[in-house]
């Protein structure tokens, strides 16, 4: 899957689902065990931190680019 494939993935996800404005902090893939890390914050939080969320999505299929 291509790195918008997981992003979209992420957002789709139970976890995302719960980031009102997501800001895509950092995505990584790692190829070892064929799975995407998407870090993100909800842009609308309150808390001065703004707290990450991290979802792991499993790559279901290679893209031309990772063959």
């Amino acid at each position: 899957m291509s790195e918008a494939d997981a992003i979209r993935a992420g957002l789709y996800s139970s976890d995302g689902e719960q980031v009102r404005i997501p800001v895509i902090e950092n995505v990584d893939f790692d190829e070892d065990i064929g799975t995407w890390t998407i870090r993100m914050r909800d842009a609308m939080s309150t808390t001065d931190t703004q707290d990450q969320i991290e979802v792991k999505i499993e790559d279901i299929e290679p893209t031309e680019e990772q063959k």
